[in-house]
């Protein structure tokens, strides 16, 4: 897809992000279109050599990412972020007071800036 020029590309984590789509899901056909983890990853990779894209807006939530993909997550936002020159930002309401606060913490630190609702 073509993209306009001074585009910030918006990951929203807010619901989480699945590992893989079921392909029989009718929840595929007839639920909000999301992408799954390696599509996400693709994405970011896209972006960090679109020179269109200025920079990225991470959406996150305490929800259950779950350890392994946070680390994917995380992983990418610090090349794009290193590989690029890109500016990153991290905006969450709350990082709460679960487990799942701690993914959500841990993929906001490969962002450059981190904001939280004050509350």
């Amino acid at each position: 897809n073509q993209v306009g020029p001074n585009t910030i590309l918006v990951l929203n984590l807010e619901n989480g992000l699945p590992e893989v789509h079921e392909p029989s899901s009718l929840f595929r056909f007839f639920g909000p279109k999301t992408l799954d983890l390696k599509q996400t990853l693709d994405a970011l990779e896209r972006a960090e050599k679109d020179p269109k894209v200025v920079g990225l807006v991470c959406r996150l939530q305490d929800q259950k990412l779950g350890l392994a993909v946070a680390q994917e997550i995380r992983d990418a936002i610090t090349a794009f972020r290193t590989n690029s020159d890109k500016f990153t930002i991290a905006y969450t309401e709350s990082f709460g007071d679960s487990r799942e606060a701690n993914e959500a913490y841990f993929v906001a630190s490969a962002c450059e800036k981190v904001f939280m609702q004050p509350s």
